[in-house]
């Protein structure tokens, strides 16, 4: 046909170019999720300090501070909770983890103590908001003592530097103590943002 010849010799001649057909939109990449923060606080082995030397049980190993939606969690690491055979057991231990928000302190505790009455070994948890201690609520869940590690978990309502998201939490401490007094202790310049993924998993 005529018509088809004259089409052809146009596009022939470079007068008629063919239709371009547009390149496929490329899907945007998702963004990689934020990898999880772990060991906020790192303590050498094997440095409890004076005569606790010799006491795993003390030996700070590392800590972390997470929170969520309803909880903040922290957890501290030794070598071990398990004090059979620990000479200095019998004085009284204690272990802590601490931390800034918006220039309050805060902190959860566990004390081990005899219970003369009992004649048995007790734990005591507490919190510290301030300077003001409070023992741990019955209706809170109870601190977890697992073979290496000591974790509290608190209601987030509870932390009144939580009441509006996005905080940053600061000057992370942690330690073990013997008769009132400093055995191992542990800190670092990390920092924790409300609700960054972590390790420890708070709800």
């Amino acid at each position: 046909m005529q018509i088809r010849r004259t089409v052809l010799g146009l596009v022939a001649l470079g007068l008629l170019a063919p239709v371009a057909t547009a390149p496929a939109t490329a899907k945007p990449k998702p963004k990689p999720k934020p990898k999880p923060v772990c060991f906020l606080i790192t303590d050498e082995s094997n440095d409890s300090g004076g005569s606790y030397k010799s006491s795993k049980a003390l030996d700070v190993s590392s800590a972390d501070v997470a929170t969520g939606a309803k909880t903040l969690v922290a957890v501290l690491r030794v070598q071990t909770t398990d004090m059979n055979g620990d000479t200095w057991a019998p004085v009284g231990y204690s272990w802590f983890v601490g931390w800034t928000i918006q220039g309050v302190k805060y902190a959860v505790t566990a004390r081990r103590s005899l219970d003369t009455s009992k004649a048995a070994w007790t734990y005591k948890f507490a919190y510290t908001i301030g300077v003001t201690e409070t023992d741990w609520p019955d209706s809170w869940a109870k601190p977890v003592i697992g073979p290496t590690s000591y974790t509290w978990t608190m209601p987030r309502t509870a932390i009144p530097g939580l009441k509006k998201p996005g905080q940053v939490l600061t000057d992370l401490q942690s330690g073990s103590g013997a008769l009132g007094g400093n055995a191992d202790q542990a800190s670092s310049k990390n920092t924790y943002k409300d609700r960054t993924p972590s390790c420890v998993k708070a709800a």
